[in-house]
């Protein structure tokens, strides 16, 4: 068996049957939109055996954009369970073939207390589907495994069509980045949303600022004080006038015209890139990246130029944003 061509047929495999479920979506999955986007509690969602893997996977997907979601095994809403549902909520059942009992069993107890119910099943003339006020097709030919058996592209489609559900509702919903920095305070996720420029930039006398009078020997000796590989360069006014950069003194070196006694103005200063103490720390590190430099100076206002700090890729980079 060459294992990089069988790994590479499951593959392709799923992405065609994804992508034929896409093809197939028709006036049902606007139904079922807007019947989630009209809920006024929580959606819940069941499903046994691996229906019920993605049942959950698909509760978190909701729950972290913008929709209060969770799911309830179906046996053990049996005994007891089935009371976290209530007249404000809609529930989406998941069954591969649409004749789960374990489902089928729990529809009457649903149907009584006037909740609506998504299904999501290969088969449109299953009970499932019959009972449900809107089904959503799961079709699939064939599995991905020799036996036709292991639920394998049956689950990607199921997978991927709850992840169209949930992002297509958040966008309707008008889920903004603040929300999901909201819902995402750990991990890698939180660091990007959480970090603004105002919280890891060099602030105060931490910040390496040359008057453009000052010698160029003064501003070296800023340079290498606060260890930023640059100093903002400052007018009479106290505005940002331009920056001067390690790069920048050893050009002159290589041109044998640094006179150390010459005021910074008689320089080519460079008109540097200035952020706002609000943009999100992984925005400033890709206008660092964009721009190929290493210091971002902070200004309140572009126009005023007064500067409030300078952010370095290395704060970024520590705190751990990327």
């Amino acid at each position: 068996m060459n294992i990089l061509a069988e790994g590479q047929r499951v593959l392709r495999a799923e992405a065609a049957a994804i992508a034929a479920c896409s093809r197939r979506l028709d006036r049902s999955f606007t139904d079922a939109l807007t019947l989630l986007s009209q809920v006024k509690g929580k959606i819940i969602i069941s499903g046994i055996g691996k229906s019920g893997l993605i049942a959950r996977r698909m509760a978190s997907v909701f729950s972290s954009t913008g929709t209060p979601a969770f799911f309830m095994h179906p046996t053990e809403s049996l005994h007891g369970d089935i009371g976290m549902i209530s007249d404000t909520d809609a529930v989406i059942l998941i069954s591969h073939s649409g004749r789960s009992s374990e489902l089928n069993s729990i529809i009457p107890f649903i149907k009584r207390r006037g909740v609506k119910i998504i299904s999501m099943t290969r088969d449109k003339e299953s009970p499932l589907s019959k009972f449900s006020d809107v089904t959503l097709e799961t079709r699939v030919y064939k599995e991905a495994c020799p036996f036709n058996l292991v639920p394998s592209i049956s689950s990607a489609v199921t997978t991927s069509l709850g992840d169209s559900l949930a992002i297509t509702l958040m966008k309707m919903k008008g889920f903004k980045h603040q929300d999901y920095k909201n819902v995402h305070p750990g991990g890698e996720i939180g660091r990007r949303l959480l970090f603004r420029v105002q919280d890891l930039m060099q602030s105060e006398d931490k910040i390496p600022v040359t008057s453009e009078n000052d010698s160029l020997d003064i501003a070296i000796r800023i340079m290498s004080a606060k260890k930023l590989g640059m100093t903002c360069v400052v007018n009479s006014r106290g505005a940002l006038a331009g920056i001067l950069t390690d790069g920048d003194l050893r050009r002159l070196l290589e041109k044998k015209k640094a006179d150390l006694s010459a005021p910074v103005k008689s320089l080519k200063i460079a008109q540097p890139k200035t952020v706002v103490p609000s943009l999100l720390a992984v925005e400033a590190l890709s206008l660092m990246e964009k721009h190929s430099i290493t210091s971002l100076i902070v200004v309140n206002n572009p126009r005023q130029k007064k500067i409030t700090g300078v952010i370095h890729m290395h704060n970024i980079l520590k705190a751990g944003v990327v």
